[in-house]
C-alpha cells in the first residue's frame, strides 16, 4: 500500500477531483490532495458540477496547504503541471525521486516489473534533470475563473489520465 498525494496550485480544481478518483481507482492506496497556494478555500461550484458527472462530490472540500511532511510521507506526489514539480522541490529534497506530474506519471510507471516504490525508483532514476525541471509530457490546465466548458473538459482529462495510471499503480 502506497501513499499517494496529489497537488495542484489551490487544491480547489484539479487535485482534489484526481485524488476522489484516483483513491476509488487504485483502493489499496491512500490518497489525498493538497496545493501549493492556497488554504481554506471551498472548490468552485464549476467544478463541482463538473465532478458530479463522474459521481465524485467536491461540495465539502476545502483547499489545504502542501507540507513538507505530506511530501516526506509520500511514495509518490502527482502533480498537474510543468511548474509544481520545481516548487515541490523548494518544500522537500525527496520531490525529486518521488515527484511526477500525472502525464509524466502515466509513461514512466507503464513498467510492471517489481513493487510500485522499486518502479517509482526506476522511473526517478531514469529521468534527466531536466525533464525533472520541465517535464515534456502533457499538463492538466488549470480551470480558475474559465468557462463550465473548460471545467468539463479538464474533469475529463484528469478522469482519463487516472483511468490509464491506475491500473500501472498495483503492487
Amino acid at each position: 500500500m502506497a501513499r499517494i498525494t496529489v497537488v495542484c496550485t489551490g487544491n480547489v480544481n484539479r487535485s482534489p477531483f484526481a485524488a476522489a478518483l484516483l483513491a476509488r481507482a487504485a483502493p489499496m492506496h491512500t490518497v489525498s490532495s493538497a496545493g501549493l497556494t492556497a488554504d481554506g478555500l471551498r472548490t468552485p461550484e464549476r467544478m463541482v458540477q463538473a465532478a458530479v458527472a463522474f459521481d465524485v462530490d467536491l461540495a465539502g472540500h476545502t483547499s489545504r496547504l502542501l507540507t513538507e511532511d505530506d511530501v516526506d510521507s509520500s511514495d509518490l506526489v502527482l502533480c498537474m503541471d510543468r511548474s509544481h514539480p520545481l516548487q515541490i522541490a523548494a518544500i522537500s529534497d525527496a520531490a525529486t525521486r518521488i515527484c511526477f506530474t500525472l502525464g509524466e506519471a502515466v509513461e514512466r510507471l507503464a513498467d510492471s516489473e517489481g513493487s510500485l516504490p522499486e518502479r517509482i525508483d526506476r522511473a526517478a532514476a531514469g529521468r534527466p534533470v531536466s525533464e525533472f525541471l520541465s517535464p515534456p509530457f502533457p499538463e492538466i490546465a488549470d480551470p480558475m475563473g474559465r468557462s463550465r466548458r473548460t471545467h468539463r473538459k479538464i474533469a475529463r482529462d484528469i478522469a482519463s489520465a487516472v483511468e490509464e495510471l491506475a491500473p500501472r499503480l498495483a503492487d
